[in-house]
């Protein structure tokens, strides 16, 4: 028996809605960067080999990495040949970017990328208030193996790396510029500057 999806009307007028604020999002970086950050995009994901979620997705709620171990459950997605760029928005593209990038990150490290730089990055040596970071459910996972820890309560409440914490902290760049190294190889270094440009302009 075959199962079927609709929207509900809340949610058919989420995606009326949706369309103007992507096209305001990529207008806005338009006027940031001209047409280079897509030029720039549409140049490193047309050579990817694997087509990728058209937003960034970790593998669940229980795993914030890219692969999942590897992605032994699931199947890849080879990238066509054909056209699989121009008639995609932006975020689109960043997002295939995005989870290119982390699954090489993830190759280096058992950490996840998106905890890394979403958690970990953002925590100082002196620890910080734990409003305003965000990620809950991450941050919940980190303390339970043991990568943060949280005190106080309300919000007063603060959290501070642990020594595991710290570890990823003090790696996390190296192993960036390593996938940087590696996509300059592959992509040609003019290329990747210029990507990097244009992202810098918009953050």
């Amino acid at each position: 028996m075959k199962s079927s999806v609709r929207l509900t009307a809340h949610g058919a007028d989420i995606a009326a809605r949706w369309k103007p604020v992507q096209n305001a999002a990529e207008e806005a970086w338009r006027t940031k960067t001209g047409d280079g950050l897509r030029a720039c995009l549409e140049q490193v994901v047309s050579q990817l080999p694997l087509e990728h979620p058209h937003y960034p997705a970790s593998y669940g709620p229980a795993d914030a990495s890219i692969t999942g171990g590897n992605g032994a459950d699931w199947k890849a997605v080879p990238r066509a040949p054909c056209d699989t760029v121009s008639f995609l928005p932006g975020s689109a593209l960043l997002s295939q970017a995005i989870v290119a990038f982390a699954m090489e990150y993830e190759k280096r490290s058992r950490f996840a990328f998106a905890l890394a730089t979403g958690v970990i990055q953002r925590v100082p040596p002196e620890g910080r208030p734990v409003r305003g970071l965000g990620h809950a459910p991450g941050i919940s996972a980190l303390v339970r193996h043991g990568f943060v820890r949280l005190s106080g309560a309300g919000a007063g409440q603060t959290i501070s790396l642990t020594a595991a914490g710290a570890a990823v902290f003090a790696a996390h760049d190296d192993r960036v510029r390593a996938v940087e190294t590696d996509w300059r190889q592959a992509f040609g270094p003019a290329r990747i500057d210029a990507l990097r440009r244009a992202l810098e302009a918009i953050c």
